[in-house]
């Protein structure tokens, strides 16, 4: 049996019983006899505000607390979650991979979303937010990193690292771990960076669609490639059917029904079967943007994005 200590807290009934942190104390009529948790993996201060929550819990829901207590233990729900940026999207990001969101429909995450979310994660400009603890963190902290950052003079790049942030808030508020979001007066400033609105497309009253298919047929690039075909091929079927880049570059000839002339995308790709192979002939191709950039001088139209061509199939649909 292990032996109880007794030692100096502010928290009365908080005591250690071997080497985890213990909490014996009665709470309006209900006796709490609850292990918080190892002393080698939370701090003093760690264990007593999850002592104190545990009894603002019993106090306000009863035994029910101890229940739900319970059952977040038996399915290894820690109750003692760091409450740091890392930490908190570490924790998103592992339940995005494995049950997804209500945003992605409750589909697991692709992988170039956790990818993004990784690299958000790890990137300079979040190092002075990503360690803090995400409930000391205010409003005025979250503007002053904005208006520095802005600074820097990479607006959209900034814009784009904060509207991350402002979702896992969001996604911190839905599991606990925050009350107020220190984000709401940034998103309703002012002096927030509007991101343009990219509305890129081909022309077709000046002919930029029959110029840039044209060259796509005829061209031969200034260095042979054994790429150079797979893009070309890749850019014609984007601008037939409206797809996204992403999704035809991982095309499978599995995803192709030639009976009924019909092409089925799923979430992921499934093998490494690819209608667009790179150039080891075994992954699918990811660089499509030089080929492009070379076409578009040939045809003498204006810059665009792989994105466009879904721009100008649509266009064209209308």
């Amino acid at each position: 049996m292990n032996a109880t200590r007794k030692f100096s807290s502010s928290v009365a009934g908080l005591s250690m019983r071997g080497d985890s942190y213990f909490l014996r104390k009665m709470v309006n009529k209900i006796h709490i006899q609850k292990t918080l948790g190892s002393v080698s993996s939370m701090s003093l201060s760690d264990a007593e505000r999850s002592a104190i929550d545990l009894i603002d819990a019993v106090r306000n829901q009863g035994s029910f607390a101890l229940e739900m207590r319970k059952l977040k233990e038996n399915n290894n729900i820690p109750t003692n979650r760091s409450s740091t940026i890392r930490h908190i999207t570490l924790d998103m990001i592992a339940h995005g991979k494995q049950h997804g969101t209500r945003k992605t429909a409750n589909k697991p995450w692709k992988k170039n979303t956790i990818r993004g979310w990784n690299d958000w994660l790890e990137s300079e400009r979040m190092n002075p937010l990503v360690d803090q603890d995400i409930k000391t963190i205010s409003r005025s902290d979250i503007e002053d990193w904005y208006i520095n950052d802005l600074n820097k003079g990479k607006p959209s790049a900034t814009d784009n690292a904060f509207r991350k942030l402002v979702r896992l808030c969001k996604w911190a508020i839905g599991t606990s771990a925050l009350i107020d979001n220190p984000t709401t007066t940034m998103v309703n400033s002012e002096r927030r960076y509007t991101t343009p609105k990219r509305r890129g497309r081909l022309d077709n009253l000046n002919n930029e669609i029959g110029r840039f298919s044209l060259t796509i047929s005829q061209y031969q690039g200034s260095q042979a490639k054994r790429t150079n075909d797979t893009v070309c091929h890749l850019l014609v079927l984007s601008l037939l059917t409206g797809r996204r880049a992403d999704e035809l570059r991982s095309l499978e000839w599995s995803w192709i029904n030639f009976d009924r002339n019909i092409i089925v995308i799923p979430g992921e790709p499934t093998s490494e079967r690819f209608v667009f192979p790179g150039k080891d002939g075994i992954a699918p191709i990811r660089d499509i943007r030089g080929t492009l950039k070379h076409i578009i001088e040939q045809a003498g139209v204006k810059r665009i994005i792989p994105h466009d061509l879904r721009r100008t199939f649509g266009s064209i649909c209308r």
